[in-house]
């Protein structure tokens, strides 16, 4: 199936992942996209953190935007042969083993870069997720958790 082709991607923790989602696409956004609004079930800007895990936990799949659509979704994980799948947990490593995995020798490799990151101010994994939010969203991203080993547990830091 892969005809010579090697496959890679990089996946994030679940609560990390929504928690950056929302502070980029909502919280932290002067004009929220309107295209990104129109995917939400009530098709309004969430109000808070809280309010966009209700939302978005009630969509199924192919409603949902990729941006928080269940990673294993995204990645259509049960049809490609992925030759390597990175985290952005251990992204500096994970970057430089996807190089080598298809070949490229670490001078040959571009550049680390790390686009788009998150603006918390300070603000950690629980001070987003209360233990309804954390199970919520455990239970709808499961096979997130389950296919790429993360722990049920807030992780304490990215």
């Amino acid at each position: 199936m892969a005809q010579g082709f090697k496959f890679f991607s990089f996946v994030r923790n679940p609560y990390t992942r929504l928690v950056s989602c929302y502070l980029n696409k909502f919280e932290n956004s002067t004009r929220p996209n309107r295209y990104i609004t129109t995917c939400l079930p009530n098709k309004k800007p969430p109000e808070n953190f809280a309010a966009f895990v209700h939302q978005i936990t009630l969509q199924q799949n192919h409603k949902m935007n990729p941006h928080w659509r269940p990673q294993v979704a995204n990645l259509t994980f049960s049809a490609i042969p992925y030759t390597f799948i990175g985290r952005f947990e251990n992204y500096a490593k994970d970057f430089a083993l996807t190089f080598a995995t298809i070949g490229v020798n670490q001078i040959d490799a571009p550049a680390l870069r790390h686009l788009n990151q998150s603006q918390r101010n300070g603000r950690g994994m629980g001070d987003f997720y209360d233990k309804e939010l954390q199970e919520l969203v455990y239970q709808r991203y499961l096979a997130d958790f389950e296919t790429f080993g993360y722990d049920p547990a807030l992780p304490e830091r990215d």
